[in-house]
């Protein structure tokens, strides 16, 4: 079951990857990055400056955070449901079992999300991860 979610969410992310990186970009034009008038403007601008592969740089790191990341929540997600049925059922069960899985997924793959904001916002990487 994890597998399938993890592989769902790949899928997700591969699609969605040239809108996330125009979300990233669009959303740090308030600290002083480039200034976009709309989502139509940023993909041509992308395009136009740097190559259609620049909305994809960041697929890498945006797989490595969100496939492990499904993966972790979901098995967490299960195993803590089972483990909690003799203490809580219902909401409350789902809230606590669903708050747990989530901060154990983002922990868990927390660094490859920072790697993931560089590369949308070509920036460099830090120099222990160049080549």
């Amino acid at each position: 079951d994890a597998f399938i979610g993890a592989a769902a969410r790949g899928a997700s992310v591969v699609v969605m990857c040239p809108i996330t990186t125009v979300k990233t970009r669009m959303e740090a034009s308030h600290v002083g990055a480039r200034q976009y008038r709309g989502v139509g403007d940023a993909l041509v601008t992308i395009v136009r400056t740097q190559g259609a592969g620049a909305l994809v740089r960041g697929l890498p790191p945006l797989l490595l955070t969100n496939v492990p990341f499904a993966a972790i929540h979901y098995a967490s997600y299960r195993r803590l449901q089972a483990l909690g049925r003799d203490y809580a059922d219902g909401w409350t069960l789902n809230l606590v079992a669903g708050s747990l899985a989530s901060t154990a997924a983002t922990v868990a793959t927390q660094p490859f999300d920072a790697l993931r904001a560089r590369a949308m916002l070509d920036l460099p990487m830090p120099r222990s991860l160049q080549g």
